[in-house]
């Protein structure tokens, strides 16, 4: 899954934002990857953080519960 393909699908919701070791290039729009955990199943969004090179934004998709 792409990152607007992620935005634009109503069955994932934004939950939250944290910080996170690690590192994406800031010339991209981000990574997506799979999630399942604590918070439920979904997909978390790996975007760059401008202040440091050593941590990112991770930003939680949520499956909706119907």
């Amino acid at each position: 899954m792409t990152v607007n393909e992620l935005r634009a699908n109503p069955a994932y919701k934004y939950h939250h934002t944290a910080a996170r070791r690690g590192y994406v290039s800031r010339r991209s729009n981000g990574v997506v990857m799979p999630y399942r955990g604590r918070y439920g199943t979904g997909y978390i969004l790996l975007t760059p953080r401008w202040d440091t090179s050593s941590y990112v934004w991770c930003n939680y998709y949520l499956l909706v519960q119907a």
